[in-house]
């Protein structure tokens, strides 16, 4: 950190693997604790994810809220940045020494193309290594688990062209990824299972993989016996109540998705709380509807509610950080 002679500077590119509650997010913390504490200052460490809800999970942020870049399809090109967001994102990065980005699998190379440009145009006030990638950042860690879900786009583990890439983001991107890979901490196991459930630990790890030759039938049957079905067999209708009362449902029709949440919407109703409709009505004088080009999406025309119902808001974001869900 005091040295005055850059020509010999080789920044710290790692990538940190491992599976599901392997520990990745606790060393991510104790690397953002520790970093903070010794310089005194939020700013000289950023977390970011790719989705709203792994940067939620590592108290981070997405790269689209740290960059300050509108979630489009729209390629950006290098020394293209307004005067005005150049202006932030410097003070943003002034003393920026490390950048710790979280699901390795889910980022893409334009994502992690994009924030090595930009970041190397702003960062220490202007940039200092510009041949450097992410301009000489000190610190750059990808963490993740690569056989989770890959990226929408091409990323580290979804390679879609092996040919040279036309988006300059993209060549970036690749180049990024391929510096973080030469230096790789593998963290094994799991964590959230204890040591004496060994079986359990197979399982899961096995399961993670995904080779037939890796499945035992055990295991298979292990996992069939999770059915509901199974449970309230085996453990009763009680049981399976409760486990629907917490559960997070996903519907791939729209026809049980509306089917499901009127199920719900009558057993938490009744004569002292009964169900509410709303309806949407416009200011407008096009026959009370509302002008569909001032909507992101089609307003709603009705809503069934009463109080006590869970709900799902679409197109609100109320806190910028946790970015899109």
């Amino acid at each position: 950190m005091e040295c005055e002679d850059l020509s010999n500077f080789k920044p710290l590119r790692l990538i940190i693997n491992g599976a599901g509650g392997s520990g990745k997010s606790v060393v991510i913390n104790a690397i953002v604790t520790a970093l903070r504490k010794m310089f005194d200052s939020d700013d000289v460490v950023r977390v970011v994810a790719p989705t709203g809800t792994a940067a939620f999970n590592v108290h981070g942020q997405t790269f689209h809220h740290l960059l300050g870049n509108r979630v489009t399809r729209n390629s950006y090109i290098p020394n293209t940045m307004s005067a005005s967001k150049r202006k932030k994102l410097v003070k943003k990065f002034k003393t920026l020494l490390a950048l710790i980005i979280d699901e390795r699998s889910l980022v893409s190379n334009i994502n992690l193309g994009t924030a090595a440009c930009q970041i190397g145009e702003t960062i220490f006030e202007g940039g200092h290594l510009n041949e450097e990638l992410f301009g000489g950042l000190p610190v750059v860690i990808l963490a993740g688990d690569d056989f989770q879900l890959p990226s929408m786009e091409e990323g580290a583990i979804k390679i879609l062209n092996y040919t040279y890439a036309k988006n300059k983001m993209t060549q970036i991107g690749r180049m990024a990824f391929l510096e973080c890979a030469e230096n790789v901490m593998n963290l094994s196991g799991s964590k959230r299972i204890s040591d004496d459930k060994q079986d359990d630990k197979d399982l899961v790890a096995n399961i993670r993989i995904a080779t037939e030759t890796e499945i035992e039938e055990r295991h298979v049957k292990r996992i069939l016996n999770l059915r509901i079905e199974k449970i309230r067999a085996i453990h009763g209708s009680k049981t399976v109540e409760d486990i629907e009362d917490k559960a997070i449902y996903l519907f791939y029709k729209n026809e049980k998705r509306i089917r499901h949440n009127m199920k719900m919407l009558a057993r938490q109703q009744d004569e002292q709380n009964p169900v509410a409709l709303l309806k949407a009505r416009s200011q407008s004088h096009c026959f009370g509807k509302g002008i569909a080009s001032h909507f992101d999406s089609d307003a709603p025309v009705s809503c069934l509610i009463c109080t006590g119902c869970k709900v799902a808001l679409e197109n609100k974001k109320f806190y910028p950080e946790w970015g899109l869900h």
